[in-house]
């Protein structure tokens, strides 16, 4: 892993689940890492024209370093967007991880 590559603020958040007053179980999320990230936009979905607009990417790879606190259940913001998990490879012997996510629906 180049460290150098790593040159973009990821900002993790982690799930925190509470019980509102009609006891129904609310998903809310806090910041747990804001860290270095190499960040690479799928080549499948460039940017492409549809309906008179222009689609801009929603998937995207992040390499950052090995942190045992991700997982799947996080998710990340970046560039202000929010993106989900939907995947991580873990590299060597767990020196670093890429995050597979795909752009949160708002």
């Amino acid at each position: 892993m180049l460290i150098g590559k790593l040159d973009r603020r990821i900002r993790i958040d982690r799930p925190i689940y509470t019980v509102n007053t009609v006891g129904e179980k609310v998903k809310t999320y806090s910041t747990c890492n804001t860290i270095w990230g190499g960040v690479r936009f799928d080549k499948v979905n460039t940017e492409t024209f549809e309906a008179n607009q222009i689609i801009a990417p929603t998937e995207l790879m992040i390499t950052i370093r090995y942190d045992k606190t991700v997982n799947e259940q996080c998710r990340v913001f970046f560039d202000e967007c929010y993106y989900d998990i939907k995947g991580i490879q873990i590299i060597g012997r767990n020196i670093s991880m890429t995050l597979m996510c795909v752009k949160k629906d708002n």
